[in-house]
């Protein structure tokens, strides 16, 4: 069975050193900078996704599609723009075409992160949609 699909796409974000898991990276929705949470993170969580596709090979196995959804949400200080920009890109640079372990597929659904202006606070953010694929065989 394939790892949560947040956890396997902050894996490979952390693995291709664009950020930290519980530093600047979190499986988890957006959430407000604190203490412990920096301005400058990314936080990564699993949204949705389309019902199995069933098809049929063979006479003793059946194969099952999945297509799962992921949401990669990328902020930054209000004052640095700039920099917010280029995380976010590395994000997304780090993840479309991704070979995660346990999934067929991992790609964008946008040409790049998509500015969605800015929080209460100023900070800037961005943001991506992914889509994971599942191949189980029954």
């Amino acid at each position: 069975m394939a790892d949560e699909p947040a956890v396997a796409v902050a894996t490979e974000l952390q693995s291709a050193g664009v950020a930290t898991m519980g530093s600047d990276l979190y499986t988890s929705f957006v959430r407000e900078p604190t203490e412990g949470i920096p301005v400058k993170s990314l936080f990564v969580f699993a949204s949705d996704g389309f019902l199995p596709s069933p098809y049929m090979r063979g006479i003793t196995n059946r194969v099952s599609f999945q297509r799962i959804f992921v949401e990669v949400y990328a902020r930054s200080e209000f004052y640095e723009f700039e920099i917010g920009r280029a995380f976010a890109k590395s994000a997304y640079r780090a993840l479309h075409l991704a070979r995660l372990p346990d999934y067929v597929w991992c790609k964008a659904l946008r040409s790049e992160p998509r500015y969605i202006g800015q929080d209460k606070r100023e900070n800037h953010e961005w943001n991506f949609r992914l889509e994971l694929g599942i191949k189980e065989t029954y």
